[in-house]
């Protein structure tokens, strides 16, 4: 990764309620992850080391934790 780099995703989802991410797959597992997101409904993001988020209709940004 070059220096400043972070693991992050972005994106814009249309009658998406559902999206779920493999953390071991993506080499995130454990890791914090920057988002922002827009979305036209409520949506869950999973990821399969355990951690989950909520949001509902619009754009947010921000990071997943533990």
């Amino acid at each position: 990764m070059p220096v400043g780099a972070r693991p992050e995703f972005e994106g814009t989802l249309r009658n998406v309620s559902r999206l779920r991410i493999d953390a071991r797959q993506t080499c995130l597992k454990g890791s914090p992850l920057a988002c922002r997101l827009t979305t036209d409904g409520r949506l869950t993001v999973l990821l399969s080391d355990g951690r989950r988020l909520a949001l509902p209709a619009g754009r947010h940004t921000g990071t997943i934790t533990r």
